[in-house]
């Protein structure tokens, strides 16, 4: 399992809840000013599951956590 922290929402998060009360949720992949567009944008885009994913809400404290980014530019995408 993956686990992600919310800290803000997106455009299309709230248009997603508004207009017909589903649930969105957008990961920022990483990367920054500098970072090829289409590279960072084909990461995000085969990370994207095909299918509604659940989410844990308020996960236990204990969980492990690993902070490597999902994108890099040396790195390209992470493998899951």
């Amino acid at each position: 399992m993956t686990y992600f922290i919310m800290e803000d929402d997106c455009a299309s998060c709230d248009s997603a809840w508004n207009n017909n009360h589903t649930y969105q949720i957008s990961l920022w992949s990483g990367g920054d000013s500098n970072s090829s567009k289409s590279a960072q944008q084909s990461c995000e885009n085969s990370l994207t599951p095909s299918s509604p994913q659940s989410v844990e809400v308020q996960p236990p404290s204990d969980q492990v956590v690993d902070a490597t980014p999902l994108f890099t530019d040396s790195g390209g995408c992470i493998k899951l």
